[in-house]
């Protein structure tokens, strides 16, 4: 049984602070802090890890964006965009290297983290939205080669200020975004010129849809121009365009040209309605020429070989009755012609 000095000596070794450890509590002690320093060894060596793994997970990213960039890059002409990120990939790298060697702690928590979003930065953030730029690009591409076709198919026109402003900022303002990794301010970028860009494949389905009709009416210009010249090589008759045609004519050019190049089309809808009726007579006019000339070649023909035919036979009274009969009406027409050897109006009208 425990005396009471006992207990008094105890109480006051446990209450004093300069008391001595017991052999237990001095193994105690020493087993936790031998546990505290197992533990933080681990954990900086999983820190360690960690950190070298995000450092070469980066590099290894940066190096596929570097690849990708050399095929198909955001910026043509020069990689002053690359060249951002390239500037952000190895600073982070630097920093990265500077922290670890023999002797240093571990890179703290803040570090690696930092390197995981350059990472996710350069693996998905610049790889998605190099590909949205890329897929814009090839959009406002097409456009401009709609606008080249249709230059080509029917003249020059006014280049839309939009083409214009697209262009640089796809030069300039895009590039920098990306390089930055100012992806929000880059998504409303790029809305912007998706919206631009609809609008001009829209003005480029109106430029071709008149053109189509501006094309129709040069077209059939050009057949009626071809006929004429064919009357003139088979039949050596000239049938001359008349004073309101080409009137008409020289008026539908000095609108529609110019009303095509600014995209009026109120203006250039008036003046394919005007020239509509003018076009026609001149169709009718040159056609119906084509037409009697034919007639009267046919008329020709048929007379020299019914000659031919009595000729053979003996029969003056045949022939006579033939001449009378078969070739009235083509005696008529031959005598329609003009001394100078033109159509006359009354029968071109």
């Amino acid at each position: 049984m425990v005396s009471q000095e006992e207990l008094i000596r105890e109480f006051k070794r446990i209450v004093s602070p300069a008391s001595e450890e017991t052999p237990i509590e001095t193994s105690t002690r020493q087993l936790r802090e031998q546990e505290k320093e197992t533990r933080r060894i681990a954990e900086e060596t999983d820190r360690r890890q960690r950190f070298l793994t995000a450092r070469d997970n980066l590099s290894r990213a940066f190096e596929g964006l570097g690849k990708e960039q050399a095929r198909n890059p955001i910026e043509t002409g020069t990689p002053l965009s690359f060249e951002a990120v390239e500037t952000y990939v190895r600073e982070a790298l630097e920093e990265a290297e500077s922290l670890l060697g023999e002797g240093k702690p571990a890179p703290s928590e803040d570090y690696i983290t930092a390197l995981d979003l350059a990472t996710e930065d350069v693996q998905h953030g610049c790889r998605f939205w190099a590909e949205s730029v890329a897929k814009d690009r090839r959009f406002y591409d097409e456009v401009l080669g709609a606008f080249r076709n249709i230059e080509e198919d029917f003249g020059q026109f006014n280049p839309s200020p939009q083409i214009v402003k697209i262009s640089d900022l796809f030069r300039k303002s895009v590039p920098s975004l990306w390089g930055d990794a100012r992806w929000i301010d880059l998504k409303s970028q790029l809305t912007d010129v998706r919206e631009m860009t609809n609008q001009l494949a829209e003005a480029a389905r109106d430029f071709r849809n008149w053109g189509v009709k501006v094309k129709a009416i040069q077209q059939r210009v050009d057949e009626t121009e071809e006929l004429r010249q064919q009357i003139k090589d088979q039949y050596g008759e000239e049938v001359s365009p008349s004073q309101e045609w080409a009137v008409a004519w020289n008026s539908f050019v000095e609108e529609a040209t110019p009303a095509f190049a600014i995209a009026d089309w109120a203006i250039l809808d008036w003046a394919l309605q005007r020239i509509e009726d003018p076009l026609r007579k001149n169709e009718y006019k040159v056609r119906s020429a084509l037409e009697r000339l034919s007639q009267i070649a046919v008329g020709s023909s048929g007379l020299k070989k019914s000659e031919d035919v009595t000729r053979g036979s003996g029969t003056k009274h045949a022939r006579s009755r033939f001449l009378k009969g078969g070739n009235g009406r083509s005696q008529e027409e031959l005598q329609s012609l003009s001394v100078g050897g033109r159509l006359k109006p009354a029968d071109l009208d």
